[in-house]
């Protein structure tokens, strides 16, 4: 399927994915490592839609999930749509959760470029994805044993019992929704302390974009405690050391995408909602039914899982069994 002009994928992001209406305050979140073009296309369409719109423009944070500034905050919390096109997601932020709590429907679109814009995974039909989305989280409510493997390497075994998974579907059109854009995928918070095994990561990772070598993570009673591999392998082991907390190790979230059009391009936000991939996260899961917080919350996209949950076949080779 052919990609989206600039301008349309602003549309369909703020027209279909928020459902802006004529009149709503509308902000347009970006920084300083990211390319305008996006900001100001997203900017434009909520423009034309008739919404009070603005666009602010702040630094980067250090570590990927940081608290906005103390005024962006405020304007979060004062707005009806908040659409964060912002190098780290700003899903698992205090001020997301304050802006939510007001009534604010939020769109994350971390790492998002005049690509992602483009993208054929800004054109599925999102309202026809949600009873296959439902029936996925359905699945996973409450397992008390999920059994995951990859041709990659990841073979890792974790516990669901007494949680409810969460769904990024693509819209977020009533008063205090959240999602990411054009993600689709359902994430759960696995039981602190029984996840165990090895997670490849063998698709892409925040911050890390694609992946040229394997990053291999060692888990043991829910943290990872050895990460092997190359330059990546590295890199992510410096982000995890410079946010100076065990929390950071923690295996935070479990996620399967379901978008059929995404593609793993090296953009986190359309990679991990790519049907046929799955992801693991470390950090924080405080935003989703999880316990633990962390000042940072990183992503790491598997290809190709197969998936058991309490003995039964819920995923094959990246496809879902009975379609």
């Amino acid at each position: 399927m052919e990609g989206l002009t600039l301008a349309a994928g602003a549309r369909r992001v703020i027209q279909v994915c928020a459902g802006v209406r004529p009149g709503e305050t509308v902000l347009v979140l970006s920084d300083t490592a990211r390319d305008p073009e996006v900001a100001a296309a997203l900017y434009l369409a909520a423009v034309e839609a008739e919404a009070r719109a603005l666009s602010v423009t702040m630094a980067p944070p250090t570590l990927p999930v940081g608290e906005p500034p103390a005024p962006v905050a405020l304007a979060m919390a004062a707005s009806q749509v908040v659409v964060g096109a912002t190098t780290c997601t700003i899903y698992h932020t205090r001020a997301v959760r304050r802006a939510r709590k007001r009534g604010a429907r939020v769109l994350s679109m971390p790492e998002c470029t005049p690509d992602t814009l483009r993208s054929p995974a800004l054109a599925a039909d999102f309202d026809a994805l949600l009873p296959k989305v439902r029936e996925v989280a359905r699945a996973l409510r409450g397992a008390r044993d999920v059994l995951v493997t990859a041709p990659g390497g990841t073979r890792v075994r974790l516990s669901l019992r007494g949680r409810s998974p969460a769904a990024s579907t693509g819209l977020a059109r009533t008063p205090g929704s959240a999602t990411g854009v054009p993600d689709v995928e359902v994430l759960a918070a696995p039981v602190e302390r029984l996840t165990e095994g090895e997670l490849v990561c063998d698709g892409s990772a925040s911050i890390l974009g694609r992946v040229q070598a394997p990053v291999r993570l060692i888990v043991r009673r829910g943290r990872a405690v050895e990460v092997r591999g190359g330059e990546e392998a590295r890199r992510l082991s410096a982000v995890l050391q410079a946010a100076a907390s065990p929390s950071a190790y923690v295996v935070a979230e479990f996620a399967l995408g379901l978008n059929p059009l995404a593609r793993v391009v090296g953009s986190i936000i359309e990679d991990e909602g790519a049907y046929g991939t799955g992801h693991f996260a470390l950090g924080d899961n405080s935003a989703f039914g999880g316990r633990n917080r962390a000042p940072i919350h990183v992503d790491l996209v598997f290809c190709r899982p197969t998936v058991t949950v309490d003995g039964r076949l819920l995923m094959m080779d990246g496809c879902l069994v009975g379609g």
